[in-house]
């Protein structure tokens, strides 16, 4: 099945990761480069917002937006 352009759909919830053990190397990677963004976003917004705001805003960032972006530069087959 080809993968959406827009978001993708391979290895979605880890699926085959188990299959191949050095995929984890690649999750992990990202899931710091994941993490380092929402630092960036902290330091922007230190003290200008709420903790409920800033919150909300990361986990959105992490769990939408980041994959997203990254699928489209990264994959190969994306928008970028």
């Amino acid at each position: 099945r080809a993968p959406n352009k827009f978001a993708g759909s391979n290895n979605f919830a880890m699926d085959g990761f188990f299959e191949d053990k050095t995929m984890f190397r690649n999750w992990f990677f990202q899931g710091c480069f994941c993490a380092t963004g929402g630092t960036i976003v902290s330091g922007a917004i230190a003290e200008r917002t709420k903790l409920r705001g800033f919150a909300t805003f990361t986990v959105l960032m992490t769990t939408i937006i980041y994959p997203i972006v990254i699928w489209w530069g990264w994959s190969g087959n994306g928008w970028l």
